[in-house]
């Protein structure tokens, strides 16, 4: 995918759903005391950004000639992404002021079969919205804590991609919300 490319098809929509989270922190204000809070718009930007990752993730897994059939699924397709950058995993994102120095670190928990919470969430919220989970129901966890997550998630994702891939492209993916802490 040439450079510009890349930018039309995912950087913006990242931009876009980055500049919906912002505006919503005028009402949310993102802070770990506000984890809780879901919406209706929350439930749209979930789904939408978990989409994206994996969009992008399939889109990364091509860059590096992995196969269609090895790149099936969520799983295989950020396990042959962590498998190859190994630090990634260990990667965060941090919230930047005004916003509550939050440190994400979404990839931590993608190690063989196992998925990230705000991604098992996800699938729930997608399949399963209306059930209960204990004393909630799926579409409640469409709140600012995971919504967050993901976001993190895809930030970090296009920011690897960016780099790696694409690393003469003059507009570089800058976050206003983000900056990558690389451990």
């Amino acid at each position: 995918m040439a450079d510009l490319e890349f930018l039309k098809v995912y950087w913006k929509q990242y931009v876009l759903l980055e500049k919906r989270m912002l505006d919503l922190s005028d009402y949310v204000a993102i802070h770990p005391k506000n984890y809780a809070v879901f919406s209706s718009h929350f439930i749209s930007m979930y789904l939408t950004i978990c989409s994206e990752i994996d969009s992008i993730a399939d889109e990364f897994c091509k860059e590096l000639n992995i196969t269609e059939k090895e790149r099936f699924g969520i799983h295989n397709k950020i396990n042959h992404i962590v498998s190859k950058y190994s630090n990634l995993e260990s990667w965060r994102c941090a919230t930047k002021f005004p916003n509550e120095g939050i440190n994400i670190v979404p990839f931590a928990k993608f190690i063989d079969n196992e998925s990230a919470d705000w991604w098992k969430v996800y699938n729930n919220i997608k399949h399963k919205r209306t059930e209960r989970n204990g004393e909630q129901y799926n579409y409640e966890l469409a709140n600012l804590k995971n919504v967050l997550h993901a976001l993190a998630a895809l930030y970090m994702l296009l920011y690897k991609m960016q780099k790696e891939f694409y690393p003469d492209c003059a507009y570089a993916c800058k976050s206003d919300l983000f900056e990558i802490v690389i451990v």
